[in-house]
């Protein structure tokens, strides 16, 4: 529901004031530190940059900062389902959403032991699908 918010959560606290404080260099020097050593988390963030359309972290920060929905969950008048994913490392907060929603909801909360701990599921696609396109068959025939 605020992916900005989760991304606060997960800064350090150093890179979190720089941040704040608009000190684009020392943002980008701690992640290309990081990114020498790492190359997963390199690719990580490269590859969501380029669909944002930025090219610093920096700006990557300030471009995800803007993905909140919070002030608009209560306009939310449709079933919804909400799938969440206690191990899910990047999106684990469904459940903030599902007790924020005013109307009709439903939860499934994935685990790792059912294939299902790897972000949205991608371990148990099958499991997934079917739990949701049950989902979607109880909706339409009410």
């Amino acid at each position: 529901m605020d992916i900005a918010g989760v991304l606060q959560e997960k800064l350090p606290p150093e890179v979190l004031k720089m941040w704040k404080t608009n000190y684009a260099s020392g943002v980008n020097d701690f992640f290309g530190g990081i990114f020498e050593k790492n190359p997963s988390m390199r690719f990580f963030f490269l590859s969501r940059m380029r669909v944002h359309g930025v090219s610093s972290v920096y700006d990557f920060l300030n471009e995800f900062s803007r993905y909140t929905f919070k002030d608009k969950v209560s306009t939310i008048t449709c079933p919804t389902l909400v799938c969440d994913n206690p191990t899910d490392t990047v999106a684990n907060r469904g459940n903030t959403l599902y007790e924020a929603l005013n109307y009709k909801k439903d939860i499934i909360v994935f685990q790792a032991s059912d294939g299902a701990g790897a972000h949205c599921e991608a371990g148990a696609t099958g499991l997934f699908e079917q739990m949701v396109f049950d989902w979607i068959d109880k909706i339409v025939k009410n």
